[in-house]
Protein backbone atom coordinates (compact mmCIF):
# COMPACT_ATOMS: atom_id res chain seq x y z
CA UNK A 1 0.00 0.00 0.00
CA UNK A 2 2.80 2.39 0.94
CA UNK A 3 4.61 1.67 -2.36
CA UNK A 4 1.42 2.38 -4.34
CA UNK A 5 1.01 5.77 -2.66
CA UNK A 6 4.66 6.70 -3.31
CA UNK A 7 4.33 5.60 -6.96
CA UNK A 8 1.15 7.65 -7.40
CA UNK A 9 2.78 10.75 -5.90
CA UNK A 10 5.88 10.33 -8.11
CA UNK A 11 3.81 9.84 -11.27
CA UNK A 12 1.64 12.87 -10.56
CA UNK A 13 4.78 14.95 -9.89
CA UNK A 14 6.29 13.82 -13.19
CA UNK A 15 3.09 14.47 -15.13
CA UNK A 16 3.10 18.10 -13.95
CA UNK A 17 6.47 18.63 -15.57
CA UNK A 18 5.65 17.31 -19.03
CA UNK A 19 5.39 19.39 -22.18
CA UNK A 20 3.45 18.63 -25.32
CA UNK A 21 6.55 18.90 -27.52
CA UNK A 22 8.88 16.52 -25.70
CA UNK A 23 9.61 13.17 -27.37
CA UNK A 24 6.84 13.60 -29.91
CA UNK A 25 6.67 13.38 -33.63
CA UNK A 26 5.08 15.99 -35.84
CA UNK A 27 1.34 16.37 -35.53
CA UNK A 28 -1.03 17.59 -38.23
CA UNK A 29 -4.69 18.03 -39.08
CA UNK A 30 -6.58 19.60 -41.99
CA UNK A 31 -5.92 23.03 -40.45
CA UNK A 32 -2.36 22.93 -39.14
CA UNK A 33 0.94 21.13 -38.81
CA UNK A 34 3.05 21.13 -35.69
CA UNK A 35 6.68 20.06 -36.10
CA UNK A 36 8.64 19.35 -32.94
CA UNK A 37 12.36 19.83 -33.53
CA UNK A 38 15.25 19.57 -31.09
CA UNK A 39 15.81 23.34 -30.60
CA UNK A 40 12.41 24.81 -31.51
CA UNK A 41 8.90 23.99 -32.67
CA UNK A 42 7.31 25.05 -35.94
CA UNK A 43 3.60 25.76 -36.24
CA UNK A 44 2.07 25.95 -39.72
CA UNK A 45 -1.52 27.16 -40.06
CA UNK A 46 -3.38 26.59 -43.35
CA UNK A 47 -7.08 26.37 -42.60
CA UNK A 48 -9.65 26.01 -45.38
CA UNK A 49 -12.27 27.59 -43.12
CA UNK A 50 -13.30 31.08 -44.17
CA UNK A 51 -15.66 33.79 -42.97
CA UNK A 52 -18.63 35.08 -44.90
CA UNK A 53 -20.53 38.36 -44.69
CA UNK A 54 -23.25 38.73 -47.30
CA UNK A 55 -21.70 37.72 -50.62
CA UNK A 56 -18.16 38.45 -49.52
CA UNK A 57 -15.75 35.70 -48.39
CA UNK A 58 -12.93 36.37 -45.92
CA UNK A 59 -9.98 34.02 -45.94
CA UNK A 60 -7.59 33.67 -42.99
CA UNK A 61 -3.90 34.31 -43.40
CA UNK A 62 -1.94 31.08 -43.65
CA UNK A 63 1.39 31.22 -41.87
CA UNK A 64 4.28 29.44 -40.30
CA UNK A 65 6.22 30.44 -37.19
CA UNK A 66 9.01 29.04 -35.05
CA UNK A 67 8.21 28.75 -31.35
CA UNK A 68 10.24 27.97 -28.24
CA UNK A 69 10.38 24.46 -26.82
CA UNK A 70 8.54 23.32 -23.69
CA UNK A 71 4.99 24.20 -24.65
CA UNK A 72 2.75 23.39 -21.69
CA UNK A 73 -0.52 23.93 -23.55
CA UNK A 74 -1.86 25.55 -26.70
CA UNK A 75 -5.08 26.26 -28.50
CA UNK A 76 -6.87 28.37 -31.06
CA UNK A 77 -10.14 30.19 -31.52
CA UNK A 78 -11.05 31.54 -34.95
CA UNK A 79 -7.84 33.26 -36.14
CA UNK A 80 -6.36 33.67 -32.64
CA UNK A 81 -3.73 31.28 -31.28
CA UNK A 82 -2.03 30.93 -27.93
CA UNK A 83 0.95 28.93 -26.75
CA UNK A 84 1.47 28.66 -23.01
CA UNK A 85 4.81 27.92 -21.37
CA UNK A 86 5.79 27.23 -17.77
CA UNK A 87 5.36 30.03 -15.21
CA UNK A 88 2.38 31.41 -17.19
CA UNK A 89 4.47 32.73 -20.06
CA UNK A 90 2.24 33.14 -23.11
CA UNK A 91 2.70 33.75 -26.83
CA UNK A 92 -0.43 35.00 -28.60
CA UNK A 93 -0.92 35.26 -32.32
CA UNK A 94 -3.89 37.43 -33.26
CA UNK A 95 -4.37 37.21 -37.00
CA UNK A 96 -6.90 39.02 -39.12
CA UNK A 97 -8.53 37.87 -42.33
CA UNK A 98 -6.68 38.57 -45.58
CA UNK A 99 -6.75 42.14 -46.77
CA UNK A 100 -5.05 43.50 -49.86
CA UNK A 101 -2.02 45.67 -49.26
CA UNK A 102 -0.69 44.06 -46.08
CA UNK A 103 2.61 45.64 -45.21
CA UNK A 104 5.68 43.64 -44.40
CA UNK A 105 6.93 46.24 -41.91
CA UNK A 106 7.07 44.59 -38.53
CA UNK A 107 7.53 46.65 -35.38
CA UNK A 108 8.42 45.56 -31.85
CA UNK A 109 7.05 47.59 -28.96
CA UNK A 110 6.21 47.22 -25.29
CA UNK A 111 2.74 45.84 -24.68
CA UNK A 112 0.52 47.24 -21.93
CA UNK A 113 -2.77 45.63 -22.92
CA UNK A 114 -5.17 43.36 -21.10
CA UNK A 115 -5.19 39.96 -22.79
CA UNK A 116 -8.10 38.76 -20.65
CA UNK A 117 -10.46 41.13 -22.54
CA UNK A 118 -8.84 41.50 -25.94
CA UNK A 119 -8.96 37.84 -26.89
CA UNK A 120 -11.60 35.15 -26.79
CA UNK A 121 -10.03 32.73 -24.32
CA UNK A 122 -11.93 33.48 -21.11
CA UNK A 123 -12.92 29.78 -20.94
CA UNK A 124 -9.25 28.83 -21.09
CA UNK A 125 -8.19 31.15 -18.27
CA UNK A 126 -10.95 29.80 -16.03
CA UNK A 127 -10.18 26.18 -16.92
CA UNK A 128 -6.47 26.66 -16.15
CA UNK A 129 -7.19 28.43 -12.85
CA UNK A 130 -5.88 31.87 -13.82
CA UNK A 131 -6.87 34.89 -11.77
CA UNK A 132 -8.14 37.32 -14.42
CA UNK A 133 -6.40 40.20 -12.62
CA UNK A 134 -3.12 38.40 -13.31
CA UNK A 135 -3.74 38.87 -17.04
CA UNK A 136 -4.33 42.61 -16.78
CA UNK A 137 -1.24 44.73 -17.37
CA UNK A 138 2.32 44.25 -16.22
CA UNK A 139 3.57 41.75 -13.68
CA UNK A 140 6.65 42.41 -11.59
CA UNK A 141 9.87 41.02 -13.12
CA UNK A 142 8.09 40.01 -16.33
CA UNK A 143 8.14 41.54 -19.82
CA UNK A 144 5.35 42.03 -22.38
CA UNK A 145 6.18 42.72 -26.04
CA UNK A 146 4.11 43.25 -29.18
CA UNK A 147 5.44 42.26 -32.61
CA UNK A 148 3.02 43.59 -35.23
CA UNK A 149 2.58 44.59 -38.86
CA UNK A 150 -0.81 46.21 -38.25
CA UNK A 151 -2.86 43.19 -39.36
CA UNK A 152 -1.20 40.45 -37.35
CA UNK A 153 -0.19 40.86 -33.71
CA UNK A 154 2.14 38.49 -31.91
CA UNK A 155 2.20 39.17 -28.18
CA UNK A 156 4.83 37.89 -25.80
CA UNK A 157 3.04 38.11 -22.47
CA UNK A 158 4.44 37.66 -18.98
CA UNK A 159 7.84 36.51 -20.29
CA UNK A 160 10.76 36.00 -17.94
CA UNK A 161 13.57 38.48 -18.75
CA UNK A 162 16.02 35.68 -19.54
CA UNK A 163 13.65 34.32 -22.25
CA UNK A 164 12.72 37.54 -24.07
CA UNK A 165 15.58 37.61 -26.59
CA UNK A 166 15.19 33.94 -27.53
CA UNK A 167 11.39 34.22 -27.87
CA UNK A 168 11.66 37.39 -29.99
CA UNK A 169 14.23 35.78 -32.29
CA UNK A 170 11.94 32.80 -32.90
CA UNK A 171 8.71 34.74 -33.47
CA UNK A 172 10.46 36.98 -36.00
CA UNK A 173 10.45 33.88 -38.21
CA UNK A 174 6.70 34.49 -38.80
CA UNK A 175 5.88 34.25 -42.51
CA UNK A 176 2.62 34.47 -44.38
CA UNK A 177 2.31 31.42 -46.60
CA UNK A 178 0.30 31.06 -49.81
CA UNK A 179 -1.98 28.12 -49.01
CA UNK A 180 -1.79 26.72 -52.54
CA UNK A 181 2.03 26.75 -52.48
CA UNK A 182 2.65 25.41 -48.98
CA UNK A 183 4.99 22.50 -48.45
CA UNK A 184 3.32 19.15 -48.08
Amino acid sequence: MKKAIILTVCLSFLSCNTYIDINRYSHHTERYKFHFYHDFNEYIYYSKIYGKAGDKLYYPYHFNIKLPKKIANWGSSDTNFFFEYNSKQIIYIKSDYQNPGIEDKWVISDYYGDISREYSFIWYWKERGYNIRYLQGEQENRINKLYSNGKIDIILYNIKPENVEKYLTLIKSFKIVDYDKREE
